[in-house]
C-alpha cells in the first residue's frame, strides 16, 4: 500500500506510515463490519518498563516496575474519528469495539503539563524543582487490528507501536493483549524526585558514571531507591540507563545529585557540586554481561548533548564512580568498594575512540618509563618494610595527580616520594578504569603495581590533555 503526498503534521504523517506497515492482504482479512458489536476493552496506561522476553518458554513481556505506576489523565484519541477518551484515575479507559473497526490507529497523549519534549536530556524539567510535574512522557501511537469481539487472539497481537518523535528506543509498547484488555506499557522520559539538593551558582564540569549494580537488572528497584525519601542515605542520579537504551531524568541539572558521596577529582572535593551523574543498569554479578549496544548508543546521544549544554564538561572531566570516590571528608584515599564502579565490562575504549572521554598520545617506544624497563614491577612494600622512595613514585603520583586521580591520604594532592597505600589505590583505579572493555583481557595480573604496560598507559594518558 502506498500512501503518495505526505502529510506536514507529523502526528497525521506517522499514522499514514503505520498503516502503510500493514499489508494489503492483512488488511484484508480484518473484520470490517462490527457496527452490531456493544462490547467494549479498556485501554491500561501502566509504567513497566518491561522488555521484549528473551526466553522462548516466558513469551510475555515481565514487569521490571509496579504495576501500580498508571497514568492518569491521558487522552486516548481514534485518529480519523471523533472518538476520544481519558484515562482515569487508574490509568484505564474504555473503548467501544465499534469505535475500532477495521485498522484504528490510537494516538496516546499525556496531559500537557506533561508532555516530554523529546528522549531524556537538557531540555527535560526546569531549575524551579516545584514547577516540574510527577511524570513526563512522549506520546505514541499504537495500531490496532480488531475483529468484531476485540482484539485479534493471535499468538503474536496485531498491535504495533511507533514514536512520534525519534528511532530506537522504543517509550512505549504492548504490555498485553486480550479480546477485553489491552495494556500498553508507557516508559517515562521523568520521574520527579525529592532525593536532590539546591546548589547555588552551581557550574557542571564534570560528568560522572555508575553502573547500578543490583542483583537484578531491574531498573524499577533504581528508580525506588531514588525516589525514596525516607530510607538513609539518601541516594539519587540525574539520568538512569536502561537495558533497551530507554533514559529517564529525575533531576535538573542546575540541582546536586545525591550520586558521588565523599569524591576528589583533579584537585575538587564534593563532586557532587559540579557534576552530572549518569546511572547505567548492570549487575556486578561474579559473572557479569557485557553493557548493552542500546546503553552505548544513549551514552552516544546524552553526552554529547551534556557536554554542548555545559563546556565545563571536558573529556578529561568524564570519569567513573571508582575514579572519584575517596574514603571519607578526611581520608582521601581512593574508596576500594566502588572500584568496579561502572566496572570492568564498561567499554571506555569506545568513548574514548569517539572523543567523549580521556583518550592517550601514543609516544615512540622507550626503554624505561619512569625508570620501569619491561619486564620489571614497582610497587609498595609489604607494611613490616619501609616504603620504597624513589623519584620515580614522585613521578607516577606527579603524572595520575594530573590525570585527577588522588594521591595523598592528607589532601589528595601532596606528592611525596613513597609508594604508599594512597599511590597504591590511584595506580590499582587507573589501571580498574584503563583496562576494561575491550582492554579487560590485557589488564595487569597485579593490580596496584606498576609494570612497564601500566607506566607506558600513565605516561600516555596523563599527555592526552587536548579538548
Amino acid at each position: 500500500m502506498t500512501i503518495p503526498d505526505e502529510p506536514v503534521d507529523p502526528a497525521e504523517r506517522l499514522y499514514r506510515r503505520v498503516a502503510d506497515a500493514f499489508h494489503d492482504d492483512e488488511i484484508g482479512r480484518v473484520v470490517q463490519s462490527c457496527a452490531d458489536s456493544t462490547a467494549e476493552i479498556t485501554v491500561e496506561l501502566r509504567m513497566h518498563f518491561s522488555l521484549p522476553p528473551t526466553d522462548p518458554a516466558q513469551p510475555d513481556r515481565i514487569s521490571r516496575w509496579r504495576p501500580d505506576h498508571v497514568v492518569s489523565g491521558a487522552t486516548i484519541t481514534i485518529l480519523g474519528t471523533a472518538t476520544s477518551v481519558v484515562s482515569d484515575r487508574n490509568g484505564n479507559a474504555r473503548i467501544r469495539v465499534v469505535d475500532l473497526c477495521g485498522a484504528p490507529v490510537l494516538l496516546v497523549t499525556p496531559p500537557s503539563s506533561m508532555v516530554s519534549p523529546a528522549p531524556a536530556g537538557p531540555a527535560h524539567a526546569v531549575a524551579d524543582w516545584s514547577q516540574n510535574p510527577a511524570y513526563m512522557f512522549r506520546p505514541f501511537l499504537a495500531a490496532l487490528q480488531v475483529d468484531r469481539q476485540g482484539i485479534l487472539p493471535q499468538s503474536a497481537p496485531r498491535v504495533i507501536l511507533a514514536q512520534v518523535s525519534g528511532g530506537p528506543p522504543p517509550h512505549a509498547a504492548v504490555f498485553r493483549s486480550t479480546r477485553t484488555t489491552l495494556t500498553l506499557d508507557w516508559k517515562p522520559d521523568w520521574i520527579k524526585t525529592g532525593n536532590r539538593g539546591p546548589v547555588d551558582g552551581k557550574i557542571n564540569s564534570c560528568l560522572v558514571l555508575h553502573q547500578t549494580g543490583e542483583p537484578t537488572v531491574a531498573i524499577g528497584s533504581t528508580i525506588n531507591t531514588f525516589t525514596n525519601t525516607v530510607a538513609k542515605p539518601r541516594t539519587s542520579a540525574h539520568y538512569i540507563i536502561d537495558l533497551d537504551g530507554h533514559a529517564v531524568k529525575l533531576i535538573h541539572e542546575s540541582e546536586q545529585a545525591w550520586h558521588a558521596g565523599h569524591s576528589f577529582w583533579q584537585g575538587q572535593t564534593n563532586v557532587n557540586n559540579f557534576s552530572i551523574g549518569i546511572e547505567i543498569v548492570h549487575t556486578d554479578d561474579p559473572t557479569p554481561q557485557d553493557f548493552t549496544a542500546a546503553q552505548y548508543r544513549t551514552l552516544f546521544r546524552l553526552i554529547p548533548a551534556l557536554r554542548a549544554s555545559y563546556p565545563g564538561i571536558t573529556r578529561q572531566r568524564v570519569v567513573g564512580h571508582g575514579d572519584i570516590k575517596i574514603m571519607s571528608a578526611t581520608d582521601f584515599r581512593l574508596n576500594g568498594v566502588r572500584e568496579n564502579c561502572p566496572g570492568g565490562r564498561f567499554d571506555w575504549p569506545r568513548l574514548e575512540q569517539a572523543h567523549m572521554a580521556r583518550g592517550m598520545v601514543q609516544g615512540p617506544p622507550a626503554p624505561r618509563i619512569f625508570g620501569i624497563a619491561p619486564g620489571e614491577v614497582l610497587a609498595r612494600s609489604p607494611s613490616s618494610r619501609r616504603p620504597v622512595s624513589t623519584p620515580a613514585v614522585a613521578q607516577i603520583k606527579q603524572a595520575l595527580s594530573g590525570i585527577g586521580y588522588s594521591v595523598s591520604a592528607v589532601d589528595g594532592s601532596t606528592i611525596t616520594p613513597e609508594f604508599d597505600d594512597a599511590l597504591q589505590r590511584a595506580v590499582r583505579h587507573f589501571q580498574i578504569r584503563r583496562f576494561s572493555g575491550s582492554r579487560l583481557a590485557s589488564r595487569p595480573a597485579m593490580l596496584g603495581a606498576v609494570d612497564y604496560i601500566t607506566a607506558q598507559e600513565i605516561a600516555m594518558v596523563s599527555g592526552d590533555a587536548g579538548p
